[in-house]
């Protein structure tokens, strides 16, 4: 996934971020490969994600993923 957040919102997007990141750690021991990575202009982010799991969809079952997805056009 990539896209482009409003500059008043990145921090608000990196906080969901690592809400993410925080609950893959915490409740899923054999997490999927998942990165962020915030590309140099402070407003484009890009999640590449590598997911072996026996339905293909790890992060459907991440809450807080749940929740990053909320509001992410308006962000």
């Amino acid at each position: 996934m990539r896209y482009k957040v409003r500059p008043d919102k990145v921090a608000a997007n990196v906080e969901l971020v690592r809400a993410v990141y925080d609950e893959l750690h915490r409740s899923t021991p054999d997490s999927p490969r998942y990165a962020t990575f915030q590309l140099d202009d402070g407003v484009s982010f890009v999640h590449p994600l590598s997911d072996t799991s026996t339905d293909g969809d790890a992060l459907r079952h991440i809450a807080a993923f749940s929740e990053f997805q909320v509001g992410i056009a308006e962000r």
